[in-house]
């Protein structure tokens, strides 16, 4: 939830193109690339496990017999 919250509050600071959108929008960039980083990891990482999981139970499933 932080990390959506914070994504969405700085889609405006990326956008805009007013007065002082020069200084806010190199601070906002990093801000953005590491939330996004955090937003893809929260589906590889359970993905990955998932994967690894599946192919452990078939690798003993496969021993058995």
């Amino acid at each position: 939830m932080t990390t959506a919250t914070t994504v969405l509050a700085l889609m405006p600071i990326l956008t805009s193109t007013g007065r002082g959108s020069d200084i806010m929008l190199p601070m906002a960039i990093p801000a953005f690339g590491g939330m996004m980083i955090a937003i893809v990891t929260m589906f590889v990482v359970p993905v990955l496990y998932a994967t690894v999981r599946d192919f452990e139970q078939h690798a003993t499933e496969g021993s058995k017999h």
